[in-house]
């Protein structure tokens, strides 16, 4: 018998060019797919070649090979793994990928690189002269490395166990860290724009090095750290959580909840060798055992401990997590911790309806590498329904949310957002029209009752009492509505037929209560806006090998209030 059992392979190539405003646009890339079904196997293979690889940015071509059996999966190349919805979700990693069930276990290893070291363009500011000391007289050229990127490895675990749907339980470990020593600390040909009073010069660093001495003297000296460049800092990034799930009446009550904690460093060339060295952290000089005079910290920790895990510095996020605190046990100070983020949810299934009740907090340290946009600072309750109907030919959605954004009062002004949305989407079936129409209204309002404040202050320079008036108060309130419909029809070929409308409203509630002149004279921007926006799209096949596209599109947008500063309007209109 033949140990291939099915193969099959494709090639295509597809390029997009574009010229705007002078600015040119050039895409192009060739993909390669081989796929084999071997006895125990299946393999596939993928390549993509692309014209924008260069060797001063992280990589555009992509190569992966999956190999798979009922076991396992393995993905060595480029993948996009998802091990935690808050830590990593889909970043790009090139390494190894592997996934193992057996029964109700499950097994995740990743490791590999989520940025690849790059050294810097020579010539385009690798390495940078920054300054002269003059103050003695030897001269000290100062140099320092840029425009780098360290190696950033990635090692990431999950096991997790699972009953059928009545049980599911995960426990997750998330490590990001930039490999230092992956950029060099010179490089010989790199060109460096040395800045004097009245010229600039340009010399290659071999050059400088090699002919110093005749350029400046021979008792004058070049600086060049080992660390803390101006270019971007070496990080380090710590996390780990758990998400668990219980099923009950057959999948129609099911309850979820879920945690992550993250340990963030920026810097990890300022490390810190012992928990006393936050005791007497900048103004704090005093050596008592609290930080910044306030918080009590433990001091008999070992950080050596933790040295496998994650390297605390003086740039880390949370400056004082948990651990370093003499008091900080305890579940209410630990479900409210500033680096943790936290959800809970309940879902109901029942006549066509899926309704869910959630609470989720996301603390104002969480920060991972591989997730830099993940909202945070803030909690959230809510309430959704789902209803499908006449065999998911109707479907309806309703969400009413209240958001709190700034957990923190003493750190910053918190906002509360209610928010409602309805969205009926319609889909009579083969052939016919579809409809979508949806609705959301805001809220968002700082609850602050005063509308003016002021605060008077001594200006040293004038010698002067002064007093700064501002607005207090924040509110406004908008509205969203959103149309579509799209139509198939038979006539000279497939037509689809698209049309939407978007109409957006946002009303100043501040703004009602005062008049032009007193919120010309504090310089407060009104935050009025309107977007208006209409589009209609025809796309044509008329056979195997020609179809068409026609779309246009008319826009309206303002923002704030005329004779305002920063007043915009702008008309649009595409075809």
């Amino acid at each position: 018998a033949s140990l291939i059992r099915k193969q099959s392979g494709s090639i295509w190539t597809n390029y997009i060019g574009s010229s705007v405003d002078n600015s040119v646009m050039n895409i192009g890339e060739l993909n390669v797919l081989y796929e084999v079904d071997l006895d125990l196997l299946q393999c596939t293979a993928r390549y993509t070649k692309s014209n924008l690889e260069n060797t001063y940015d992280q990589p555009r071509d992509r190569y992966a090979l999956d190999v798979k059996n009922k076991l396992m999966n393995i993905k060595l190349g480029d993948s996009y793994p998802s091990i935690d919805p808050y830590a990593i979700n889909g970043h790009h990693v090139r390494g190894v990928n592997f996934n193992f069930n057996l029964g109700p276990l499950s097994l995740d290893i990743i490791k590999g690189n989520t940025a690849r070291a790059i050294q810097g363009d020579p010539s385009n500011g690798a390495m940078a002269f920054t300054g002269i000391d003059s103050s003695t007289n030897n001269l000290i050229i100062s140099l320092s490395r840029n425009n780098y990127t360290f190696q950033q490895e990635l090692f990431a675990s999950k096991i997790a166990f699972r009953l059928g749907n009545k049980f599911y339980w995960d426990i997750n470990y998330i490590k990001v860290d930039d490999n230092i020593v992956t950029v060099s600390r010179e490089i010989a040909d790199a060109t460096i724009m040395i800045s004097t009073s009245d010229s600039i010069y340009s010399i290659r660093y071999d050059s400088l090095l090699n002919n110093f001495t005749s350029i400046f003297g021979a008792n004058d000296s070049i600086n060049l750290p080992t660390k803390n460049w101006i270019g971007t800092k070496p990080q380090d990034n710590f996390i780990y959580g758990s998400n668990i799930k219980f099923g009950f009446d057959n999948s129609h009550i099911q309850l979820h909840s879920g945690f992550s904690i993250s340990f963030f460093n920026r810097n990890k060339w300022n490390n810190l060798q012992s928990i006393s060295e936050l005791d007497t952290f900048a103004v704090d000089t005093t050596l008592d055992g609290l930080f910044l005079g306030s918080l009590q910290l433990d001091t008999t920790i070992n950080l050596s401990q933790y040295e496998d895990y994650f390297s605390f510095g003086i740039n880390q996020q949370p400056m004082v997590p948990f651990i370093f605190q003499k008091n900080g046990a305890g579940i209410i100070n630990i479900l409210n911790m500033s680096n943790l983020n936290r959800y809970i949810k309940l879902q109901l299934r029942y006549l066509g309806h899926r309704v869910e009740l959630g609470s989720r907090r996301n603390g104002p340290d969480y920060y991972s590498i591989l997730n830099p946009y993940l909202k945070t600072n803030f909690t959230e309750k809510y309430l959704t329904d789902r209803l499908n109907l006449f065999k998911n030919k109707l479907l309806l959605y309703y969400k009413q949310s209240k958001t709190t954004e700034g957990l923190y009062s003493e750190q910053t002004s918190s906002s509360e957002i209610r928010k409602s949305s309805f969205n009926i989407s319609l889909f009579p079936g083969p052939d016919m029209p579809t409809f979508n129409f949806g609705f959301s209204s805001s809220n968002r309002s700082n609850n602050e009752n005063k509308i003016i404040d002021q605060i008077t202050f001594f200006n040293p320079d004038s010698t002067e009492i002064e007093t700064i008036t501002f607005i207090r108060r924040e509110e406004t309130i908008n509205n969203l509505i959103n149309i579509s419909t799209t139509n198939r029809y038979q006539l000279w070929g497939d037509q689809t037929l698209s049309l939407s409308i978007l109409l957006f409203d946002q009303k100043d509630k501040v703004v009602e209560n005062l008049d032009k002149d007193t919120l010309l004279s504090i310089g407060y921007l009104p935050k009025d806006g309107t977007s208006e926006s209409y589009g209609i799209t025809l796309k044509s096949i008329y056979n195997n090998y020609w179809e068409s596209t026609v779309y246009l599109n008319a826009s309206y947008y303002d923002y704030g209030h005329e004779n305002f500063g920063y007043y915009q309007q702008r008309n649009l209109r595409n075809i």
